[in-house]
């Protein structure tokens, strides 16, 4: 149970057998419990391969791993999809704009006149084929990002952009793709996100292994690649890394309880090594805390296995103990690091 209106940046979970209170387990990395409310929220603008179209479940599209990827990282990270199947980019326009004859009206509610109320601290745009199947020139394409991303740079919001995607067209077509995906990577540079290698053959269509089955749209494989480029792109990356600090951060030396126990003829043993302030003297290095011994010794006192004898960093550690050679009865163990000396039972039963 976790009392309410309590706040850590070093909380750990401990785990223990309901009839033996000597079996445990704990977790290996910290984790925030914060009364803080507040959301990181990211927005996608995009067609049928942003909405998810194509693998076999929702799970398996690219928004969806990197909506579950960023919450795993931090709770109050937030994605908002509001792409829908078949847009292009005079769909996502901003609220009021008035097209050319013959191309589509911005979509209300799911432009980037709706992305930018979100107040996010990021967009992701995805439209990978579906301007040039309608015949839209290159010229168009890249004036209205320009307008959409005007609109994203009026709220100081940044933008990133997928490149096209192949798919089975006409080589007329694949050219205008191919086009396009240059112009991407020109236009938005580090903001460009790569949905093209790996994915197209080397005619430009779509290879094969990533095939829907349609010839348009991207199967679970592509997708885990789509999500990969996306994490690559590091678009959260500022607090991902802030986060990621406080994970591996060891706050103090512990020892536990051997498992399995009693055992034969091995079992492993967990034990964690804190970071020591920048002022300590155990500082040696980085993360050094100077010297660090695990020896085992029988119920007389006499050392039988020396399992750590060095310098270690700050982690958690876990060893295997090895009786094959020792008699059955009481074992204990003993964990020596700078100031802290803690010894723990354990029985070997043949």
């Amino acid at each position: 149970m976790v009392p309410s209106q309590i706040q850590s940046d070093s909380c750990l979970v401990r785990i223990s057998k309901y009839d033996d209170a000597g079996i445990t387990d704990l977790s290996k990395s910290l984790f925030r419990i914060t009364t803080d409310t507040s959301t990181h929220t990211l927005v996608v603008l995009g067609s049928s391969t942003a909405a998810g179209i194509g693998p076999s479940t929702s799970d398996s599209a690219w928004v969806s791993r990197y909506r579950n990827y960023l919450f795993e990282k931090n709770t109050t990270m937030k994605v908002n999809n509001l792409a829908v199947g078949g847009y292009t980019t005079y769909d996502i326009m901003p609220t009021g704009f008035i097209p050319p004859p013959n191309r589509p009206t911005p979509k209300i509610g799911r432009n980037i006149s709706k992305a930018v109320t979100y107040v996010p601290e990021a967009i992701i745009i995805n439209l990978p084929s579906n301007d040039v199947n309608l015949g839209y020139s290159i010229n168009e394409q890249l004036s209205n990002y320009d307008t959409i991303l005007s609109v994203a740079s009026d709220n100081n919001i940044p933008v990133w952009v997928t490149t096209t995607q192949p798919r089975n067209f006409s080589s007329g077509q694949i050219l205008k793709q191919i086009e396009m995906r240059d112009s991407t990577f020109v236009r938005f540079g580090e903001k460009a996100v790569d949905f093209w290698t790996t994915i197209a053959d080397t005619g430009g269509s779509i290879d094969p292994l990533y095939d829907s089955g349609d010839g348009i749209h991207l199967n679970d494989k592509a997708h885990a690649i789509l999500f990969s480029r996306v994490v690559d792109a590091k678009v959260f990356d500022p607090t991902v890394v802030k986060v990621e600090e406080k994970l591996f951060t060891v706050i103090q030396f512990e020892l536990l309880q051997n498992y399995p126990n009693p055992f034969n003829p091995s079992t492993k043993i967990k034990y964690s090594i804190p970071t020591p302030p920048s002022s300590s003297p155990l500082a040696k290095g980085r993360n050094e805390v100077g010297f660090v011994s695990l020896k085992v010794y029988d119920i007389l006192g006499r050392e039988v296995a020396t399992l750590v004898n060095g310098e270690q960093t700050s982690e958690d550690y876990e060893v295997t103990f090895n009786a094959v050679n020792l008699a059955s009865g009481v074992y204990i163990y003993t964990l020596i690091a700078s100031d802290f000396i803690a010894s723990k039972k354990m029985l070997v039963l043949k």
